[in-house]
């Protein structure tokens, strides 16, 4: 009988232990979760996640061609980012009409900057672009317990 109680006993410890470690696994995917959607949202609200330049012009009023500089605001390496660029008069948060999309694999470091030309034969004059989406180099491993 005193074995099967330490039996018993040692078993409930198990358990218990189990569920404090379930626990602090769900805890630090929730903290996980929240650092990279707080990450994500500083790289989209941030007006210079990414900004355009004119690289190549046929003359003064065309661009044919535009340099794309990709910012890295966050502590988390950046692994892909959608961009959007067009013609908007306004810089709009939810552009009206459909902006044309680039998906750029950037391997960018925290703090670092991603330059890529893109091929866009334009002559307004004012263009905007925006980073639409932002993929992390970032993965949940949970604590070993």
């Amino acid at each position: 009988a005193k074995e099967a109680e330490q039996l018993r006993l040692a078993a409930e410890k198990k358990r218990a232990a189990i569920q404090v470690c379930n626990i602090k696994i769900e805890s630090a995917r929730k903290e996980f979760d929240r650092v990279i959607e707080a990450s994500r949202r500083l790289v989209l609200d941030t007006k210079d996640s990414v900004t355009h330049e004119c690289e190549t012009s046929r003359n003064s009023n065309w661009c044919d061609r535009y340099i794309f500089t990709i910012r890295n605001p966050t502590k988390i390496p950046i692994k892909m980012v959608t961009i959007g660029y067009d013609s908007f008069l306004v810089c709009e948060d939810k552009p009206t009409r459909s902006a044309r999309t680039e998906i750029l694999t950037v391997n960018l470091e925290p703090d670092e900057e991603y330059e890529s030309l893109i091929e866009w034969a334009n002559n307004a004059p004012t263009t905007c672009s925006k980073v639409l989406d932002v993929e992390f180099d970032k993965t949940f491993i949970p604590e070993q317990c």
